[in-house]
């Protein structure tokens, strides 16, 4: 999720449309595709179930690319990751499944 997210907003706030050189130069520039493999992936800021994974990983494809269109930061995508490993207790409340016959 975090590549799908990352390159849709390249397409549509990039300025450049679906220029197939504009997105390989940014999804191989920098350490994006490190980011995303090794420390997106970490186990122990990374949430559990597998709804809040799709929603972290689209949450750093999101503020990776936002980083990288709109901010002076050349590498954003380590903000973005931090970012996203911050708001991850409030991924897990959001997406843990309800407990199936329990009473209140």
């Amino acid at each position: 999720s975090c590549f799908a997210v990352f390159t849709l907003l390249l397409v549509l706030f990039g300025n450049q449309g679906v220029d197939e050189i504009f997105l390989v130069r940014e999804l191989c520039s920098g350490g994006l595709m490190l980011s995303f493999w090794f420390m997106a992936t970490d186990y122990t800021t990374s949430p559990i179930t597998k709804r809040g994974q799709v929603l972290y990983g689209a949450l750093i494809g999101a503020l990776a690319a936002l980083f990288r269109l709109y901010g002076s930061a050349s590498e954003g995508v380590s903000y973005a990751v931090l970012l996203a490993n911050l708001l991850t207790p409030v991924i897990e409340k959001i997406t843990v499944p309800k407990a199936f016959g329990r009473r209140r």
